[in-house]
């Protein structure tokens, strides 16, 4: 296998307020009042931070569906019930939960989110108890991947608008999933000098950064379980950083309208060709975090969304003529990239951030067309019938085509305007 072929499918408690009671006004009360510095969280005073996730909306192109195009979501939804919503893999139903919504329920009729939770643990931080998933467990002498990249779940679950009102419960012991999101503010941190950080790696911030950015204010505050005093536009204009250098080599050649390889390097290193850096800043961005240097960055990244989409299309079609014995998983990279390519155009449009232009409303068109057809060729290739053998013979494609098939289903929702993103 040639190495751009290779490196391409390496891509792979109580309902009474505690500040009512010992007279402490919630933390975040004064957010509304200008000229007034905020309170830092710790885990003393967290419980009366008030966790209130984003209602603004904006309207954008939103496209009907044909007759075929519709067919293809009920095909996709069936895969994603089938599979995703078995009960066996979290990391799975956190994908379910993102391409159907909150109301995903399992066979047995079980709600996605409370089974969910049967793979979260207990930890102390602080003599504080809270909730969080760990990256992997050992269930009946299996490893079962939970959370791969770190906050992935709270990402989904803060996208999907899950009031921290919600009640769950870890081994019969009670919370809320406001509880949950408290958590991951303790348990987030990073010093880009000393490298002391929370995150295994740059292309591990991307969910935790949208996912902090949904639950805090910008500018707030708080300190870590490690002690250091975190500021919240600290982690989502980093992620900017990233972004700005990975992605320095795709800048000059969209200046000088030229093509470019994947070839492992810059974005490309990262989960979905950066596919999840770019929609967990611009998320921060659109909620206020940052500043004008970072969001004009956005606004770069937006034209280099569109650059790179015919582009990209190009070489999987060049790959896939010259390497017919890797049909199948080219596809499947394929679906990875229109799926995310339309879910990141329609989001950023969604966030306010751009008005699609008549040329890059048509763009959108071709990814939702080679969806259709990507799908459907991945059917008649028998993959989604062999699933099962899958999960047990090449883990990896399994895991790329359940997840991949998830995004897709999610872009075309978005596209239609069935979901709205809210920040």
């Amino acid at each position: 296998m040639n190495l751009i072929l290779s490196l391409i499918l390496a891509c792979s408690t109580s309902d009474v307020d505690d500040s009512l009671i010992n007279g402490s006004p919630p933390l975040n009360v004064h957010h509304e009042e200008p000229g007034i510095k905020q309170k830092t969280i710790t885990h003393q005073n967290i419980d009366n931070y008030l966790v209130d996730l984003p209602i603004k909306r904006t309207r954008t192109y939103n496209a009907r569906l044909s007759n075929r195009q519709n067919e293809t979501v009920l095909a996709l939804r069936k895969v994603v019930q089938l599979h995703a919503l078995s009960g066996e893999d979290p990391w799975a139903m956190a994908h379910a939960l993102l391409a159907i919504g909150s109301d995903a329920k399992l066979s047995s009729g079980e709600m996605a989110i409370d089974k969910l939770f049967d793979f979260a643990s207990i930890r102390v931080m602080n003599k504080k108890s809270v909730p969080y998933f760990p990256k992997n467990r050992e269930i009946n002498g299996k490893t079962i991947i939970v959370e791969p990249h770190k906050h992935l779940i709270a990402k989904v679950l803060t996208e999907i608008g899950t009031p921290p009102t919600y009640e769950i419960r870890i081994n019969q012991t009670a919370f809320t999933i406001d509880d949950y999101y408290k958590g991951i503010v303790l348990s987030s941190y990073l010093n880009p000098y000393t490298n002391d950080s929370s995150y295994t790696s740059p292309d591990d911030m991307a969910w935790s950064v949208q996912a902090l950015t949904t639950i805090l204010d910008p500018h707030q505050q708080w300190e870590s379980e490690n002690g250091q005093v975190m500021n919240s536009d600290t982690l989502s204009m980093f992620l900017v950083a990233i972004l700005t250098k990975e992605t320095a080599d795709l800048k000059k050649a969209m200046a000088a309208g030229a093509s470019f390889k994947k070839d492992g390097k810059g974005i490309f290193q990262y989960t979905c060709g950066g596919a999840h850096v770019l929609q967990g800043a611009a998320y921060a961005m659109a909620r206020g975090f940052g500043n004008e240097a970072t969001n004009a960055e956005i606004q770069t990244q937006i034209d280099l969304l569109f650059y790179r989409f015919p582009r990209e299309l190009k070489i999987y079609d060049d790959l896939m003529k010259t390497q017919p014995d890797y049909t199948v998983k080219l596809l499947v990279q394929r679906l990875k990239f229109a799926g995310h390519f339309l879910e990141s155009a329609q989001k950023m449009a969604m966030l306010g951030l751009y008005k699609p232009n008549e040329k890059q409303i048509r763009m959108m068109h071709g990814a939702m067309d080679q969806i259709v057809l990507i799908t459907s060729a991945l059917n008649k290739e028998g993959v989604y019938k062999d699933l099962y053998y899958l999960k047990v013979n090449d883990h990896q494609l399994y895991l790329d085509v359940l997840g991949d098939t998830c995004h897709a289903l999610y872009a075309i929702r978005l596209f239609n305007g069935d979901v709205q993103i809210r920040y």
